[in-house]
């Protein structure tokens, strides 16, 4: 059975229909997992994540050999994403989990772009302050997104913090 983006979910079960991408959500107040999640929570539980700022940017700069973050007006952002996951009490270990891997995939491929265009702005053919302009823009686009995207989940405060 697979479910597309905008499919109709059903919180009852409904036997009128013979539509095999019916999806029938039964288990919301008490979900039944599957061992493979259960597995998945039990180890998340055991293995929780530390969410602090210099603990991701030190992991990021492990994982990459790199220590460029470039233009430092992303912290901002970052420390209140982390506080306002750090303050959903509601989230569980895996959740928490799932948003540090989040959380340190964005830092690694910041670190990897900022490496990159250091090294290669001739990949472009054109000149670096150019380059440094677009990526200043794009990070902020990409900023804007991130916010709505955590605003929208309650993630986020109402009002983004501003940064130059």
């Amino acid at each position: 059975m697979s479910w597309n983006v905008g499919q109709q979910l059903s919180i009852a079960p409904d036997t009128s229909t013979e539509n095999p991408d019916r999806i029938d959500i039964t288990d919301l107040a008490q979900p039944v997992l599957s061992e493979l999640q259960k597995q998945a929570l039990a180890w998340a539980e055991a293995n929780p994540v530390v969410l602090e700022e210099e603990a991701l940017l030190e992991t990021a700069r492990q994982a990459t050999g790199l220590s460029n973050f470039g233009d430092p007006g992303f912290r901002k952002h970052m420390a209140k994403w982390i506080e306002a996951t750090n303050a959903k009490t509601q989230l569980t270990a895996l959740g928490r989990a799932g948003v540090y891997g989040s959380m340190l995939r964005n830092l690694t491929v910041r670190l990897q772009v900022e490496d990159m265009v250091q090294r290669f702005p001739e990949i472009l053919d054109i000149p670096i302050g150019t380059v440094m302009s677009r990526l200043h823009r794009g990070r902020k686009a990409l900023q804007k997104a991130l916010y709505e995207f955590a605003a929208e989940r309650g993630l986020a405060p109402e009002e983004p913090a501003t940064s130059g």
